[in-house]
């Protein structure tokens, strides 16, 4: 998670990124959130997609 959202412009840290649920594992769109500082934390939704074959 911290890995996409770093190739796609935003610095987080992997311990920043908090999984309500644990880790994903079906296809779907999740609510995440990201502790950017202390007192800052973002909702993100994730959408997990199947590989096409």
């Amino acid at each position: 998670m911290a890995e996409a959202l770093t190739k796609a412009g935003f610095a987080v840290e992997k311990a920043a990124v908090r999984l309500p649920t644990g880790p994903l594992k079906t296809t779907g769109e999740f609510p995440v959130s990201v502790a950017l500082h202390t007192d800052v934390i973002a909702e993100v939704t994730v959408a997990v997609v199947g590989e096409a074959a």
